[in-house]
């Protein structure tokens, strides 16, 4: 019983040999050559394959196929506290309507030093209640920053992010999750009845340098700054409103 180990490695080897011999001779009696397989004209369709399959992704996903809708969103003069209502006007005439329900909240408790309570909300109104909440946006310092781009910040779900990545792509904004919102570095209360939906707190980056201080004031926001988050921010609205993939 001693040589059945020697017997399987011998048989072993055969196997192997006989395998590599048979696919040399294959490839000799085939006459394959690899040269002439990926010549100039090979290449060339290769390419033009992969852009026709990268322009077919980009015009036939959610973001591709709601991109013009950003169209509607002007946002140009109405200041931070219009960026809602802007979003909910252009929301209303866009001819992609939203399949699920969509609640705006203006809410400043981030200045006390509190999270946002989904509880709190949705028990606001009769009937919110009834409603499962999917996910939750929240902007603030959207308007002024020294940063170069949207600033996603921590906590944020990696489903939103990415939606929100894909949606600033296709409008030529940056954005970063290594950014400084408006509350950066400042504790916050949590929410009462804590939070399950998915989250994405939006911002500009670097709107921490004037926020919480005396030079937080009108003057310093740039209505190019509020236009990009405002039209991302629908982009991606857009998307979670109708689709059940993103």
């Amino acid at each position: 019983m001693g040589w059945y180990p020697g017997l399987f490695f011998f048989m072993a080897i055969l196997t192997f040999n006989l395998w590599g011999q048979g696919l040399r001779r294959f490839l000799d009696e085939s006459r394959l050559n690899i040269s002439r397989l990926f010549n100039r004209y090979t290449v060339m369709a290769a390419g033009a394959l992969a852009l026709g399959f990268a322009w077919v992704l980009q015009t036939t996903s959610p973001l591709g196929q709601y991109r013009p809708q950003v169209n509607l969103y002007d946002g140009l003069g109405t200041g931070p506290d219009g960026t809602l209502l802007e979003l909910a006007r252009a929301l209303k005439q866009s001819p992609y309507q939203p399949k699920k329900t969509v609640v705006f909240v203006a809410w400043s408790g981030g200045e006390r030093g509190e999270s946002l309570s989904v509880f709190d909300i949705m028990n606001a109104r009769v009937g919110f209640n009834s409603l499962t909440v999917e996910a939750v946006i929240e902007l603030s310092g959207v308007g002024a920053g020294a940063g170069q781009g949207i600033a996603l910040g921590e906590g944020s779900s990696y489903r939103l992010t990415q939606l929100f990545r894909g949606a600033a792509s296709r409008l030529g904004v940056a954005t970063t999750a290594r950014g400084q919102g408006p509350h950066f570095g400042l504790l916050a209360r949590p929410g009462f009845g804590g939070r399950s939906a998915l989250s994405a707190y939006v911002s500009w980056d670097g709107s921490d340098r004037t926020a919480h201080t005396v030079g937080d004031v009108l003057e310093t926001i740039d209505p190019q700054k509020l236009k990009q988050v405002g039209q991302t921010t629908l982009l991606a609205l857009t998307v979670l409103s109708r689709e059940v993939d993103y």
